[in-house]
């Protein structure tokens, strides 16, 4: 699915959910929550490493002027190498990933103001397409009605996977749990604008 039908399909989920229930949903989809520049400089490092030892224990002799420009090219050529997505995702540690997509969900969801909704009844869903993780973020208000537990569930669902059905029958729940727990009032406004986000 391109991002413009994804995005398109966010709309129309968030927008059913705010209209059936008073919480603010808003879905980040993020290229990457980092750009991961230890991963580059690691490759450099050991592509550089690896030429220095076949340059020096080469059966044929390298004049020693082509030595540092081999050494050099080879670290250059790993370090852009590492950039492509799924070379990237290859070495990248689960635990950083981790870490890396909750720092980010979390910065989005205080630097864009979420938690200043009037029932702090905002839910952030950041989606980071190059770690394939998606998390919930939803503020006390959400969290009195409806608990963690849905939210560990469905990120637990959508692991490894990239945004697509899984991520709608997740939010199709979502709303079944917020009209529920969380109707909406006659005087809910939409309290946020801007309810998916291409970062």
């Amino acid at each position: 699915m391109n991002v413009k039908d994804l995005k398109e399909k966010l709309n129309q989920a968030v927008a059913s959910l705010e209209a059936r229930s008073r919480v603010e949903l808003v879905v980040a989809l993020a290229g990457s929550s980092d750009g991961y520049p230890e991963l580059s400089l690691g490759a450099a490092l050991v592509a550089g490493a690896v030429m220095l030892f076949a340059v020096i224990f080469s059966p044929v002799l390298v004049p020693e002027g082509w030595v540092l420009v081999l050494v050099v090219l080879a670290q250059l050529a790993a370090a852009g190498l590492v950039r492509v997505d799924g070379i990237k995702r290859l070495f990248l540690r689960r635990a950083t990933a981790c870490s890396r997509v909750e720092r980010a969900a979390a910065a989005l969801f205080y630097g864009r103001g979420l938690s200043e909704t009037r029932d702090r009844s905002a839910i952030l869903v950041y989606v980071s397409q190059l770690e394939r993780q998606v998390r919930f973020l939803p503020d006390t208000g959400v969290l009195a009605g409806l608990g963690r537990g849905p939210f560990n569930q469905w990120e637990h669902r959508l692991d490894g996977l990239a945004p697509g059905s899984e991520l709608f029958e997740c939010l199709a729940q979502l709303q079944e749990l917020c009209e529920k727990s969380l109707p909406r009032r006659e005087d809910d406004e939409d309290e946020i604008v801007e309810s998916v986000l291409e970062l």
